[in-house]
């Protein structure tokens, strides 16, 4: 682990680390003895990192305040005149209380016109697909989508964010073409996926008592080929796209996992897809 000891932190050290941990795993490791440099973080420790258990006190509760406070409440004042524009515009029918929440929030920033844009992608969702799906039985496509993307669920980080895992390397892309014509065709299958962890987000919300919103993807990069993106590109980009459009503002970190030196060329073709905000 880079011959380095990992760094001795007081308790208020170790709640903050909670809070700001996915600076460390983004830069591929935790901080070591001197304070400065970052030592390789296994998948196993990213794991043991986020399930650290700490016992509430003061300053942990203020420090669950920052994070879930601005997550779980309702609408905002000053976010009403966005949330009643996506009211007016597309009704209870075309979107939900939740979604107009979340899109208020995840296109913070961006225009009017990719904001509407977005609206009209899930208000189209829901008429297709939607939750909906969730009491239809598991089909054949489900279960070659989750052979060819095996993501498997971890339990819940301190604030009850759910941590689902995916190692790019067992990302069969090759495969995703093959079995679904249409880079399209996967919108079905994941959104089951991506729907099943919503409902699990709902279930925490009742039993911790506050609303949790979104969850963590832990993606570990190693062994990850670079040319299995560049041939199948489009199977790759209607993966993001899926979370992107259907699911706004669902995600609170992305951890990455052991990078390695193809991942600044990985990321300029998935930062394309990925919300700027």
């Amino acid at each position: 682990e880079a011959g380095a000891r990992r760094q001795t932190t007081s308790s208020a050290q170790e709640r903050k680390e909670g809070k700001d941990g996915a600076e460390a795993v983004v830069k591929g490791g935790v901080k070591t003895a001197n304070g400065k440099e970052f030592a390789p973080l296994s998948t196993e420790e990213c794991l043991e990192l986020l399930h650290k258990q700490i016992k509430i006190g003061e300053a942990d509760q203020q420090l669950r305040d920052e994070v879930l406070v601005p997550e779980s409440l309702g609408v905002q004042p000053s976010e009403e005149e966005v949330y009643q524009k996506l009211q007016k515009k597309f009704g209870d029918e075309g979107l939900t209380h939740h979604q107009r929440i979340e899109l208020t929030r995840a296109y913070r920033g961006i225009s009017e016109k990719e904001l509407l844009e977005g609206a009209s992608a899930l208000s189209k969702w829901n008429l297709e697909i939607g939750y909906k799906i969730l009491d239809t039985k598991i089909s054949s496509e489900d279960e070659k989508f989750n052979l060819c993307m095996p993501e498997t669920f971890h339990g819940t980080d301190n604030f009850g964010h759910p941590v689902t895992f995916l190692r790019l390397s067992e990302l069969k892309l090759k495969d995703l073409r093959k079995q679904f014509k249409k880079p399209s065709d996967v919108n079905k299958p994941f959104s089951r996926t991506l729907g099943s962890i919503r409902m699990v987000k709902e279930a925490i919300s009742s039993h911790l008592g506050y609303k949790v919103r979104k969850h963590i993807v832990i993606a570990d990069l190693q062994g990850v080929s670079m040319m299995s993106f560049a041939r199948n590109k489009a199977y790759a980009k209607a993966l993001f796209q899926v979370p992107y459009l259907f699911f706004p503002d669902n995600v609170y970190r992305i951890y990455i996992v052991n990078p390695t030196k193809i991942f600044n060329l990985l990321w300029k073709i998935v930062r394309k897809w990925v919300d700027p905000v």
